[in-house]
């Protein structure tokens, strides 16, 4: 039955034969040479060339191949026909081997293969083979063929080709359609199974799990934020995957869910035994609003089930899903549309105006229709009347699916429906096809999962009004109760601005992988039916800063020690702590806070408090000395000596300071500032434990409440860079602050390591503590030699690596002139060269000798290319690496590296497999010297204008070093190493060569380099901070604006929105870290790049000023703002991060007399309305959107 729907919607959806742009001759500088992918039978002779109607694909050499990719245009995929038609004549091609000619990526989990080389007639003559490509159901439109061929001999081997596509069938040629599959299911209610809690599969288990049945199957729930759940059970036997790689999977689910993890994961035996699996659902898979849902995919391996396991990784306090079934299928399955959308049958039309409510009448639809919207949702069998209701709204939908207004896949479209007067809400009953994911980040592996499209660089909504003018927004999706457009039918609403009256909709499809179609409109002229989302904004109004005034600092010491209280006027009286340690210590898996400690003495002397309390069980005997020690008038400096008092080694983690239940007034007007990647201030309950360096680089976090104008810091006084972690966390109790130390084997004597904190009573909000912070900053960090104007120039950073396709010639390779220019012809702009690879060889392998230039021409010529470089202004910088030695490398000698090497706990030398290398512990000084004298060398035979130290600046936690022979303590995070290298290569080399490291060091470590790549936005993305910060601020360039930051974001294509976190570097007034990929991106991508790039050189002294603040007021909730200042100038970025237009009076400024103001964004002037001292910035931005607004 469903297999005759899917067949009867195709009869309706035929229409006239309409050709796209053909992939002809004028299509040969496109094409991509890929000798790469053919490893050791790739051709040594090959070319192409247009020859007008034909490309002419060549090559030389029995038994050898050559393959050429292509990205098709817009144009030449229009409206997504229905056939290919591959068009040849082939001359000396071997035709008796299987090998494909042609095969295209489209969305499937493989490449897809159309034309093999056994179906070459090989002639000369013409032949076209046609292929149905609808009777394939691919799940996207093309977007990446691949063309092969193999010479029959020696002699040269042809291919002239021709590749179009059309609706209907050249005369006489017959198509090529996808092989018949019987239809076969097989379903797993999941009630029956025996699912097995599994607690154990994960690292973090949460507080509290369950599993009960429901009338539909089974609810799996689970409590604990950031924590996670399994549970597993056997698959049925012999269910085979090969045969139905189709999986349905019908739940519903509450919570948040991600960022990491699986909501369904499958492992299987293949064919020749191997163990497969795959997360089939991830997190970012799973609709959380509570309604039922189908999720649907093709497994991208075949095998024999053995196991299913069902998770849960949780963002909220709890989270739970409840699944009725799986089902594997040998077909795409599809449903009635009845299964799909849930609606009443009325028996006639809606009256016009009837409740506030008026059905408005659908555009024609577009010709041809798209074909492959409706399968792709897996839709089967239509409504069977015009006349619904869903979720009490009414609508007229299409009497068939051709009669649908749709946009088409392959372009972008607009579909426009005009409004009546009066219109006050726009309901609209919307359908979206898209990718269940897409490339996105640094992640070529797998797709990352899109299930909500709530940019609008993929799709939006804009009202049209009477007076010309129009704002643009992402309607609100009613079941999910959010912004956004998700996959499949659901019901949206879109308002206008209040006193604007709205005489059209449009709907704006940016996408060249999706389509929606409005299935009906309803205009609302009374009170609004689906309420605005409900969101936690960060934003408060003008805090009113009470006056500095003293502060005290009181604990318990009856029965424990604990915090009692600080006291402030500043606070508007006491704020208990009295149920809180002062510090924990954790011995394996008990904890033992201070207030279990017995103590000794108190004594009171100078301003200075000193506590000091002992433990003792089991054979343990531990004594702490806490000292507090007035620091100003306002603040306490606590530190801490804990002491092994015992016969025995002790091994524990300390946490100081400790402190928990922190509220300053209520618990919901306690907000939380925490200097992390990203920079979050917010009051949402949260959780973490980010090690020093790139992930929590400043030493400052704290409370406050706005209401009451002030709060409390906890301000780190570290000069050396101890390794800790910093945990923050805020829940029904209060907020959490501690520090988390190493765990340490400490021997009898010796004590535990810590570093001395301030805790801070400050007027103000969050700013006022970072400015408090910053101020003791200025009193210690100066930078190891002086900045570099010409580095922090630098917005487009251009890495390449000379190495990476050693099939091209070395003059290629080595033509960095070249490379800079292909940048500057497209963004319009390369500020920089940066070379990965330069010294890899395949002999010596990539890292430790740095001396070997065979691969990219010898030394002399490889420096001669880089003063090319260097002589059209353009700078370049080489690739080290602070840590990796190459198993290959001829120096460090073995017995050094097995001297030097990070050891892990269980003493082996720290090896990367993918690398083949093995990690140096920067803590040996013989690996520092080596190491510096490399840089030394380099620098004096390559004269470059910038050395780079990989892999530094993250202290990861995976470099931990367990040696006791490195005159470390044991264990050992990799800071202060890092730190301590950069340093000595920073003093050895000369001071006009900028140092950059991979990630954002912490303050300490900055002294020591000129910049880093940058990590908030994708990083922050992937830890799903936008609720809690959506700005993405880079705080650690606000705190150090002479120290460079170059955003690294993509290694994939940009296309079809998913470059919308490139507006962030730009809010931040960073650089971007660009790549190759950006050849490959559209112009939107593109477009944007060089928006960012002319206001950044245009304004370059003010965003390399040392005058700048981070989020400044604005007034308007979720509009956000930065500024960089000059003497004579100011600039503002901005970032509207609502999911509307906004426009009015939106800033208000200090004015400098005679000042004009400008949008350098949009490149137009604005009103500014001065009153006094101040400008009010009247201007608009659009939803989502970046600008920039300067003052001169």
């Amino acid at each position: 039955m469903v297999r005759t729907a899917v067949l009867a919607l195709v009869l309706l959806l035929g229409g006239p034969a309409l050709l796209a742009a053909p992939i002809d001759g004028r299509s040969a500088e496109r094409w991509v040479a890929q000798p790469g992918w053919s490893p050791g039978r790739a051709a040594d002779v090959y070319g192409l060339r247009g020859q007008g109607e034909w490309l002419e694909f060549w090559a030389e050499g029995k038994g050898r191949l050559m393959t050429w990719t292509l990205r098709p245009t817009t144009e030449e995929l229009a409206h997504e026909p229905r056939y290919l038609l591959f068009t040849y004549r082939a001359f000396n091609l071997d035709n008796t081997v299987e090998n494909y000619v042609l095969s295209v990526r489209d969305g499937s989990p493989s490449w897809r293969q159309y034309v093999s080389a056994t179906d070459l007639v090989t002639d000369g003559q013409a032949h076209t083979v046609a292929i149905d490509l609808f009777s394939y159901r691919p799940p996207e439109p093309i977007n990446w063929f691949a063309l092969r061929i193999a010479p029959a001999s020696d002699a040269r081997g042809r291919l002239l080709a021709r590749i179009t596509f059309a609706d209907t069938l050249p005369p006489g040629v017959t198509a090529r359609t996808a092989p018949p599959i019987e239809p076969r299911t097989q379903r797993i209610e999941v009630e029956k199974v025996s699912w097995n809690p599994s607690p154990h599969f994960t690292p973090r288990p949460p507080t509290q799990h369950e599993m009960t049945p429901t009338p539909a199957g089974i609810r799996f729930r689970m409590s604990g934020y950031n924590r996670s759940m399994r549970w597993s059970a056997s698959a049925p036997e012999g269910l085979d995957l090969g045969a139905m790689p189709y999986v349905s999977i019908r739940y519903r689910a509450r919570g948040r869910f991600g960022p990491f993890g699986y909501a369904l994961h499958i492992s299987a035996a293949g064919t020749q035994g191997e163990k497969l699996g795959e997360s089939v659902m991830e997190p970012g898979d799973v609709e959380d609003e509570g309604a039922w849902h189908v999720f649907r995919r093709q497994l991208p391996f075949a095998g024999t089930a053995q196991s299913l396991i069902i998770g849960i990784d949780s963002l909220s306090p709890d989270a739970e899903i409840e699944m009725d079934y799986i089902e594997f299928s040998s077909v795409p399955p599809a449903d009635p549309i009845s299964q799909v959308v849930e609606y009443e049958r009325r028996p006639g039309p809606w009256p016009r105006g009837k409740d506030g409510l008026t059905t408005v009448a659908l555009p024609r639809a577009a010709v041809p229709p798209n074909i492959y919207m409706i399968p792709r949702m897996g839709i089967g069998a239509w409504f069977d009347t015009m006349h619904i209701t869903v979720d009490g709204i009414p609508f007229e939908v299409p009497d068939k699916v051709s009669a649908m207004p749709a946009t088409g896949t392959a372009a972008e479209d607009s579909v426009t429906v005009d409004l009546p007067r009066g219109t006050t809400e726009a309901l609209i009953l919307l359908a979206a096809a898209f990718p269940r994911g897409e490339m996105f980040g640094t992640n070529w592996s797998r797709p990352t999962p899109l299930r909500l499209l709530s940019e609008p660089g993929r799709v939006v909504l804009e009202f049209i009004y009477a007076d010309g003018t129009s704002d643009q927004m992402l309607p609100v999706h009613a079941a999910k109760k959010t912004y956004g457009i998700g996959r499949g039918i659901a019901v949206y609403a879109a308002r206008p601005s209040p006193g604007k009256t709205p005489v059209r909709l449009a709907l704006h499809d940016r996408m060249r992988n999706a389509c929606f179609g409005i299935l009906g409109v309803t205009a609302n002229t009374g009170k609004p039916r689906v309420p605005e989302p409900a969101r936690a904004q960060v934003w408060y109004p003008p805090v009113k800063k009470p006056p500095l005034s003293d502060a005290t600092f009181s604990f318990r010491t009856e029965g424990g020690l604990t915090w009692r209280a600080i006291e402030s006027p500043m606070l508007g009286g006491s704020v208990s702590l009295a149920e809180s340690p002062v510090f924990l210590m954790k011995l394996g898996e008990k904890e033992i806070p201070s207030s279990r400690w017995r103590v000794q003495s108190v004594q009171e002397n100078a301003g200075e408090t000193r506590i000091t309390s002992t433990y003792e069980e089991a054979g343990v005997a531990l004594r702490a000395v806490l000292v507090a020690r007035r620091e100003e008038r306002n603040s306490v400096r606590l530190s801490l000596e804990l002491v092994n008092e015992g016969t025995n080694p002790v091994t524990g983690t300390l946490f100081f300071p400790y402190v928990s239940g922190l509220k300053i007034g209520s618990v919901d007007e306690t907000w939380y500032f925490v200097a992390r990647r990203g920079g979050v201030i917010h009051h949402v309950p949260c959780a973490w434990r980010d090690e020093i360096g790139e992930k929590h680089p400043l030493q400052v976090d704290g409370f406050f409440n706005p209401r009451i104008g002030a709060g409390i810091c906890f301000l780190p006084r570290d000069t050396e860079e101890r390794f800790r972690w910093y945990r923050v966390e805020k829940d029904e109790s209060g907020g959490t602050y501690a520090l988390e130390f190493l765990p340490e084997t400490v021997q009898p004597k010796r004590g535990w390591s810590s570093v001395p904190v301030v805790v801070a009573v400050v007027p103000g909000d969050w700013k006022d503590q970072f400015n408090t912070y910053l101020k003791w900053v200025k009193t210690w960090h100066k930078p190891t030699v002086p900045r570099k104007q010409w580095f922090r120039e630098v917005f487009a950073f251009a890495p390449g690596d000379p190495t990476s396709n050693m099939s091209l010639p070395v003059e290629q390779r080595i033509d960095f002139v070249s490379k800079a220019r292909r940048f500057k012809d497209v963004i319009g702009v390369c500020d920089y060269v940066h070379l990965f690879g330069w010294a890899k060889t395949e002999e010596y392998g990539h890292w430790g000798d740095y001396d070997h230039y065979d691969a990219i021409g010898g030394r002399e010529r490889f420096v001669q290319e880089v003063r090319r470089i260097q002589e059209t202004g353009t700078p370049l910088g080489l690739y080290l690496d602070g840590y990796l030695v190459s198993t290959r490398s001829l120096k460090p000698t073995q017995e050094e590296r097995e001297k030097w090497a990070v050891r892990q706990a269980d003493g082996k030398m720290l090896y990367h497999t993918s690398y083949v290398a093995h990690s140096m512990c920067p803590y040996v000084p013989e690996w520092r010297d080596y190491l510096t004298k490399v840089y030394q060398r380099v620098a004096a035979e390559v004269k470059p204008d910038g050395m780079y130290l990989d892999e530094f600046g993250k202290s990861m936690v995976s470099r931990i070093c367990y040696s006791a022979e490195h005159g470390h303590p044991v264990p050992m995070g990799m800071a202060p190493g890092e730190g301590i290298l950069s340093r000595q290569v920073r003093e050895a080399i000369p001071p006009e060569i900028a140092t950059y490291c991979e990630f954002v060091p912490s303050d300490v470590m900055t002294q020591h380099l000129d910049g880093g790549f940058g990590h908030v936005a994708l990083d922050g993305h992937r830890d799903a901070g936008d609720p809690v910060a959506p700005h993405y601020v880079n705080l650690h360039r606000f705190a150090f604006p002479d120290f460079k930051t170059f955003e690294l974001i993509y290694y994939v294509p940009q296309t079809n929105g998913n470059w919308y976190l490139l507006k962030y570097p730009f809010f931040n007034g960073d650089g971007y870290y660009l790549t190759s990929v950006l050849f490959s991106s559209d112009e939107h991508a593109q477009g944007f790049y060089r928006s960012v790039f002319r206001v950044q050189h245009e304004h370059k002294d003010a965003f390399t000023a040392d005058d700048v603040e981070p989020l400044v007021t604005t007034r308007q909730p979720g509009l956000f703002a930065n500024r960089f200042s000059t003497p004579k100038k100011t600039v503002w970025t901005l970032l509207n991060t609502n999911h509307r237009t906004l426009r009015g009076h939106l800033m208000t400024v200090p004015h400098r007399p005679g000042a004009r103001y400008y949008d350098a964004w949009n490149q137009r002037p604005i009103t500014a309305n001065v009153r006094g001292d101040v400008a009010e910035l009247v201007f608009d931005i659009g939803p989502r959107e970046v600008g920039c607004i300067v003052q001169q």
